[in-house]
């Protein structure tokens, strides 16, 4: 008779699920995957670690421009869930959504939709419910954003999953821009696997050194001065031709503010926002991942 083999030890393993900005409006969309951020021993400590990094993420994400429609924020209806927090003394808003037509009936144009955009409801009115979040929770009790966010069931950015215990691995991987003939953007994600470590050590190290070699062979390509050197006449968009569009920076927070290029001025002395610079972009980063086998 075989000799039964034990079952593998387990953990708690606290996921961030994949939410991407999309576009600079901080609109976030759920995409397939998630990313291992810690692991446990036992689930109460998990669900604590969990409860922490959902808690920070609310303080910092406006659930109203999560997801592409309302299916996928709540299972309550609209009309429901507008009852929902009434029960909790939230007058819910008053909507004024932008038309697609004139009085005619006719389809307005992307350039007429962009001026009507930018002009204010009317009073006490909001354009959707994202405009109404913005200009209401600060003055809503720590029980009503509670309420709001209980009602949005859909919208969450962590969970905790038991898994069998594994190694992991640290692999430095290549973020592979592109070009689209005025600037360079990269992957929202992942990259071309270079080397894989065992220590997160070695991995953050390597991945320093490729990043400069990187960085003085794209200086190269771009006829750009030297590191030490002043950048001098060039347009912005050759100077700095790196746009980070929907790619976090690396150990940046992925719900927080996205950074932004630093305004700089050019040759005529003109202040431009501008992109980013060679210096100031990853071509390399550590990704950490689940070995099947020890």
């Amino acid at each position: 008779m075989a000799k039964q083999q034990p079952a593998p030890a387990t953990h708690f393993v606290v996921s961030r699920l994949t939410w991407r900005v999309a576009g600079w409006d901080r609109v976030f969309v759920r995409l397939p995957g998630e990313t291992r951020v810690a692991a446990f021993a036992d689930r109460p400590a998990a669900e604590a670690d969990r409860a922490d990094r959902e808690s920070a993420a609310r303080k910092v994400v406006n659930p109203f421009r999560c997801g592409s429609n309302w299916g996928e924020r709540s299972h309550l209806p609209e009309p429901v869930f507008r009852d929902f927090i009434r029960d909790v003394g939230i007058e819910p808003p008053v909507l004024v959504p932008l038309s697609e037509t004139d009085e005619k009936g006719n389809h307005l144009s992307r350039y007429a939709r962009m001026a009507l955009r930018e002009q204010a409801p009317p009073a006490g009115t909001f354009r959707d419910w994202g405009a109404w979040w913005d200009a209401t929770a600060p003055a809503l009790s720590a029980e009503q954003v509670a309420r709001v966010w209980e009602g949005l069931d859909r919208v969450q950015f962590f969970r905790v999953d038991e898994r069998p215990v594994r190694p992991v691995g640290f692999v430095v991987v290549e973020v592979r821009w592109q070009y689209n003939d005025e600037w360079f953007y990269p992957p929202p994600e992942g990259g071309g696997p270079h080397t894989a470590y065992r220590s997160r050590e070695r991995a953050e190290a390597e991945c320093a050194r490729m990043n400069a070699d990187a960085r003085e062979e794209w200086r190269r390509r771009l006829n750009l001065p030297a590191a030490t050197a002043p950048v001098v006449d060039r347009a912005g968009h050759e100077a700095f031709p790196f746009d980070m569009q929907g790619r976090t920076f690396p150990g940046d927070d992925p719900f927080g503010p996205r950074r932004e290029p630093p305004r700089r001025a050019n040759e005529e002395g003109i202040v431009e926002r501008g992109l980013f610079a060679v210096d100031e972009v990853p071509f390399y980063e550590v990704i950490e991942f689940e070995l099947e086998r020890p």
